[in-house]
């Protein structure tokens, strides 16, 4: 009997640690208990021992992370991103390692017309990308974003 009593009672302990923290709060956003935003109002959430609040986040409001598909950028968008930014990184590198072949070798012509050759690829890339932002619309911003950001 005993141990009912306070297995019972470290079960009712869970539920208000569970009540008071962050997973709790962002439930609650998400399912719109608060009206969709939360601030924090009362005691602090339950932190183990030795984490400390955020300052920069006391008062702010928690949003859910995107859902729908008009909340981020889509596939395409994002791998041109990374595909057009490793290209134009690994152009400067092949560039600068293209001053270390002696001038009119052969070897120096080939990798003359393949660092042209990649740079009219990036180029196409670059357009593709541009088409491509012209043509899908950029997510929304956040709410709480500044202005200036």
């Amino acid at each position: 009997m005993d141990q009912a009593l306070a297995a019972s009672k470290v079960v009712r302990r869970l539920d208000e640690t569970y009540e008071k923290s962050a997973v709790f709060a962002a439930r609650s956003v998400i399912i719109g208990q608060s009206g969709g935003r939360l601030f924090e109002p009362g005691p602090a959430p339950y932190r183990p021992h030795g984490c400390k609040r955020n300052p920069n986040l006391v008062g702010k409001p928690i949003e859910p992370m995107p859902s729908s598909p008009q909340d981020r950028y889509d596939r395409v968008a994002i791998s041109l991103h990374w595909i057009v930014g490793a290209g134009v990184l690994a152009q400067l590198a092949f560039g600068w390692i293209l001053g270390e072949f002696k001038r009119g070798t052969p070897a120096r012509a080939f990798a003359t017309n393949l660092h042209k050759s990649t740079g009219l690829l990036l180029a196409l890339l670059i357009l593709a990308r541009i088409i491509w932002r012209v043509r899908h619309q950029p997510p929304a911003y956040p709410v709480g974003m500044a202005a200036r950001q």
